[in-house]
């Protein structure tokens, strides 16, 4: 389905719930379907107040409907995210998306419905490709953080920066887990984080994103999507 137009339900729930809930929370999370193309060129009823939400608001994501790869956008503005995957021979098994928003921390992982074991995100810092401006880099002194779910208890985490030694995280009960990050040694740039957890039967889970360290805080996003999909045999 393409979203080329908006119905008249979608466009009064925009208008007279979604914008003035958003100004109030001072957080906004736009529901949609396929919204994102580096060149938008939608058309039809309704796309107008979409795109004016869209380019005026100070949105925390997209959250869109079903794709085929779950790809997330950034188009130097706004983040797009899909739900989730319906899954198929191109793009593997179904998944759903678990998605942490706290302030201006937002954290996206994707987990197919064949996966078992530990589920864990990293939700600071803000991965590169959901970096929007310079709230979401780091330019100092820090912490990491992440979160972790089990059906067993989970008794370990650790993690590393770029290629540096592993560092042993404090974990809390709920599956919180933190440390000290020394952002004021960082290089100006790119760095990788990666965390790994475990829990009491020995299952493990982990993660790696990119994200960014500037000491000026200064921060312009670059319009990037990951997965890249050229082409399709299903639309």
């Amino acid at each position: 389905m393409e979203q080329d137009s908006v119905d008249e339900t979608m466009r009064e729930w925009n208008k007279f719930v979604f914008c003035p809930v958003a100004s109030a929370l001072k957080q906004e999370n736009l529901p949609t379907a396929y919204p994102y193309q580096i060149w938008e060129d939608f058309s039809g009823p309704g796309i107008d107040d979409w795109r004016e939400i869209v380019q005026t608001r100070c949105i925390t994501a997209v959250f869109t409907g079903h794709t085929h790869y779950g790809q997330v956008a950034n188009d130097g503005r706004n983040v797009f995210v899909t739900c989730r995957s319906i899954g198929d021979p191109e793009g593997g098994p179904p998944r759903y998306t678990v998605v942490h928003v706290q302030g201006e921390d937002l954290a996206v992982a994707y987990r197919t419905i064949n996966d078992t074991g530990p589920l864990l995100l990293i939700t600071h810092p803000r991965e590169k490709i959901l970096a929007t401006g310079p709230l979401h880099v780091i330019s100092g002194d820090d912490e990491v953080r992440a979160r972790a779910w089990s059906l067993a208890p989970l008794l370990a985490g650790e993690a590393r920066i770029d290629d540096g030694a592993w560092f042993v995280l404090s974990i809390s009960s709920l599956g919180f887990f933190s440390h000290p990050l020394e952002g004021a040694k960082l290089t100006k740039g790119e760095h990788s984080l990666e965390v790994r957890v475990t829990d009491a039967l020995g299952k493990t889970a982990s993660q790696q994103i990119e994200f960014v360290a500037d000491p000026t805080g200064r921060y312009t996003a670059v319009p990037t999507i990951h997965p890249v999909v050229t082409k399709t045999a299903f639309c």
